[in-house]
């Protein structure tokens, strides 16, 4: 029976005394926890499926590959998880009518939805329009809520 370890590195797991960070991932140490990439690489080897998961959407999952190699983890780009991926290819199976996004958050996300077959329009160019237009972002607001539920 294959089993799945799902390892998961928010940033608070680091090395003592390393708070610099990479250029890629300011917040986030730039070194592993010691011994963690060859701990999973023998669990894959073991026939794990090994996967890797964050709740950071700020950046896309293919970013991730080059620091999880680099400690010598096993991983691929099937085997990253992300909240903006999760949550982009949620809607796209939960909802597959749907086909533009208006994507409030970071480059991550944005691209997490691209990659998953929507149209995004981003908060950025949807404040810009709204400003050329003079709409009221409160009354667009309210009444898109209002008529969500009916279909809209």
């Amino acid at each position: 029976m294959k089993k799945i370890t799902l390892y998961s590195s928010s940033g608070r797991a680091r090395r003592a005394g390393d708070a610099a960070g990479s250029a890629a991932f300011p917040a986030v140490a730039s070194e592993g926890v010691p011994g963690v990439g060859p701990a999973l690489a023998t669990r894959a080897a073991l026939g794990d499926v090994v996967v890797y998961v964050t709740n950071n959407a700020m950046h896309y999952h293919g970013d991730y590959l080059p620091r999880l190699a680099g400690h010598g983890a096993p991983v691929g780009p099937d085997r990253v998880v992300t909240s903006a991926r999760a949550s982009a290819l949620y809607l796209r199976e939960a909802m597959p009518g749907v086909r533009r996004v208006l994507a409030v958050g970071a480059a991550g996300l944005e691209r997490e939805l691209r990659e998953a077959g929507f149209d995004v329009v981003t908060a950025a160019y949807a404040a810009t329009r709204m400003g050329q237009e003079g709409i009221d972002g409160w009354a667009a607001a309210e009444q898109w809520a209002t008529a969500a539920p009916q279909g809209l």
